[in-house]
């Protein structure tokens, strides 16, 4: 409503050249629609630059990616650590 036919605001502010969202929170679903598509955190900061994202917003994305490697690297010693999983093993060596 403010912006002029040559680009610039009528109330005289800055306009960025780039927008980008500061409130943005990535999760795993706005990446991989099934969590079990989630190889490592490389993959999906592949992604978010292959789509633009960078500065902040990849930062957070980074920072998902990270924690989500985590919980799968924690999920999978919880996998293995559990008396079922034990028990599975044994009966699958003999």
């Amino acid at each position: 409503m403010h912006r002029l036919a040559d680009g610039k605001c009528r109330l005289e502010l800055r306009i960025p050249k780039g927008m980008s969202c500061r409130d943005y929170l990535p999760s795993l679903l706005k990446f991989c629609a099934n969590p079990k598509d989630f190889v490592d955190s490389n993959q999906v900061t592949e992604m978010s630059k292959f789509f633009g994202m960078k500065g902040t917003e990849l930062k957070k994305v980074r920072l998902m990616a990270a924690r989500e490697e985590a919980k799968l690297a924690n999920s999978d010693n919880a996998n293995l650590e559990s008396p079922f999983a034990l028990t599975n093993s044994k009966q699958l060596d003999g």
